[in-house]
Parts: structure tokens; C-alpha cells; sequence
């Protein structure tokens, strides 16, 4: 399908703005606000590991993009190019990993852990998909966003179906406008989201 060329603009936007590593954070704001004991906590503490979770998961992860660009492994800073996307997803595993034994040896919240852990869970499958074929990362983040909301209202009996409300709007406008920058067919962001919404609920429901 073609799309008008003014809409490649936006599309790039609200692609950054709903990058795949901005889902810690996000998912943070969801476990602090949902009706979760968490949200009893001082705000000056949420603060603290709001500051953690974006500086591990989203700052340093992030910065391996330009390294890869200019050692030239990657030819793009939006990796298109499905086989370029396997080495920034092992980087971003290890780096989650290493994240989440950091957090887990500074005494983080065990919600957080297991939603830090399904989400290194759901970046290796995506990078053993990614091996055979380009699936969206950006709707697979979102799906895993969904994924967890769906867990806290099942496991903690959470009121939250304005969450849900808003997260599949927005991943409706961002697997569009991946669509639109033609990064991804209706299929690889249909799947994405599918996929990463089930890693995620059921690894939190295992872990």
C-alpha cells in the first residue's frame, strides 16, 4: 500500500518515541500507578528507580547503535536490514542481563525484576525470529507493554482497562506508522505484537 509522503515525518516520530527500549520505563509508570502496593512507595524512591530502569535499559542500550554505525556494522541508525539486527539484539540481551543482576543485587522490587527478566526473555526470541525473518521490535516492546498489564490485572485482580485502552492505541498508531516508513509489512507487526504480549504474560506468570 502507498501512503502519502507526508506522513513519513510523523511516522518517523512517533517511531522514536515508542522505541522498543523505552518499555522498562514505560512499564515502570504502569506498575507504580496501577493500584500496586508498589505506588505506596516515596516518590523520591520511584524517582530513584525510574532514573535506574531508563539509564540501564534505555541510555546505555541506546548508545550501541551509533558504536555499531561507526564501526560499520550496521549501515543505518533504524537497522532495516534484517541480518544487521542481530548483533544489536545480542548487545541489548547481555545489557539487559547484566541490568537485571545490577537491580537484583540492589534489592528492586520482585515485580520489577520479573518484568526486567520476561523482557530479556522476549529480546532473545525476538532475536532468534529475527534470524529467519524481520519481525517489528517496536510492536513486539508494545505487545510486551500489553503483556504485562494483562499479568498485573489477572495475577492482582487490577482495575486497569484504561491502560490497556491507551497502550493498544498507541500500538496501533506506531505499527502504522512503521507501516507507513515501510519498515515492516502488516504481518511482521501484527506478530510482533501477539508475540510479545504472550512472552511476556506468561514469563511473568513462570518467573
Amino acid at each position: 500500500m502507498q501512503y502519502p509522503s507526508y506522513l513519513k515525518i510523523p511516522s518517523q516520530i512517533i517511531s522514536v518515541l515508542f522505541h522498543p527500549l523505552i518499555i522498562p520505563t514505560l512499564g515502570c509508570f504502569v506498575v507504580f500507578n496501577s493500584g500496586f502496593y508498589l505506588g505506596l512507595l516515596p516518590q523520591k524512591v520511584m524517582q530513584a528507580v525510574y532514573i535506574v530502569v531508563f539509564v540501564l535499559t534505555f541510555l546505555l542500550p541506546s548508545l550501541i547503535i551509533p558504536a555499531l554505525y561507526l564501526q560499520k556494522y550496521i549501515t543505518s541508525f533504524s537497522i532495516e536490514n534484517r541480518k544487521e539486527r542481530i548483533l544489536p539484539l545480542a548487545v541489548v540481551a547481555i545489557m539487559y542481563g547484566l541490568s537485571y543482576y545490577f537491580m537484583q543485587r540492589s534489592g528492586f522490587p520482585p515485580i520489577l525484576l520479573k518484568f526486567i527478566m520476561a523482557s530479556l526473555i522476549s529480546i532473545v526470541v525476538s532475536m532468534l525470529v529475527t534470524l529467519k525473518w524481520k519481525i517489528s521490535l517496536h510492536t513486539m516492546g508494545l505487545g510486551g507493554l500489553t503483556g504485562l498489564i494483562l499479568y498485573l490485572s489477572i495475577a492482582y485482580s487490577l482495575h486497569l482497562h484504561s491502560f490497556i485502552i491507551v497502550v493498544i492505541l498507541i500500538s496501533g498508531i506506531t505499527a502504522t506508522s512503521r507501516m507507513i516508513a515501510g519498515d515492516h509489512t502488516p504481518a511482521q507487526v501484527y506478530t510482533g505484537f501477539i508475540g510479545g504480549a504472550i512472552i511476556i504474560a506468561v514469563a511473568m506468570a513462570l518467573l
